[in-house]
């Protein structure tokens, strides 16, 4: 027995709004409060100011980050990203062995505190378009790294049944399957 095509398309419309219903009840009520500590992050990784870039390159390739905080733990001077290199570094035509990191790095940067909320790293990356966060701690003492992966990962944990029960998208069934 077949079932009349707009029967079956208003039963999994109700479903998908009770759906994206719930999922938006959860992330108004819990998430909007959730913080920076809840999330996971990385470890810092410090270079001093007056490395080589070379240095720098071989430091990211040994430990698998494209992204060096510059300075130390307690003095967060900038950072140093790949995109800084590419960008930087070869438009200026200068070998690496030439350049030092704090004629690259990005002076200053946009820190988040470790209390602070995740809905206000997500925002601070979408307006100021990064990538990652260093995360200071009450004393201002550097504690980690927040990328937009760790972001999408405690997101996907926090709405893992959500995003496992979602109604496919670009799935329809066609309506010349069905009676009606």
């Amino acid at each position: 027995m077949s079932i009349p095509f707009e029967d079956f398309l208003s039963e999994n419309e109700d479903e998908y709004d009770r759906w994206l219903h719930q999922a938006e009840s959860r992330f108004d009520d819990d998430l909007y409060e959730a913080r920076i500590a809840d999330a996971p992050f990385a470890d810092p990784w410090l270079i001093p100011a007056e490395a080589t870039v070379a240095d720098a390159v071989k430091m990211m390739q040994k430990v698998r980050n494209g992204y060096l905080l510059v300075g130390d733990l307690s003095d967060l001077q900038g950072v140093l990203s790949e995109r800084d290199i590419l960008h930087k570094a070869l438009a200026s035509g200068r070998a690496l062995d030439d350049l030092r990191v704090r004629d690259l790095m990005t002076a200053n940067p946009e820190t988040i505190g470790l209390q602070d909320r995740i809905v206000t790293a997500i925002r601070k990356m979408a307006e100021g378009r990064f990538r990652r966060l260093p995360i200071i701690d009450a004393t201002g003492t550097v504690c980690g790294v927040l990328s937009v992966r760790n972001v999408l990962r405690y997101l996907s944990e926090y709405f893992q049944d959500e995003i496992l029960n979602a109604p496919p998208e670009g799935t329809r069934i066609r309506p010349d399957l069905y009676s009606g």
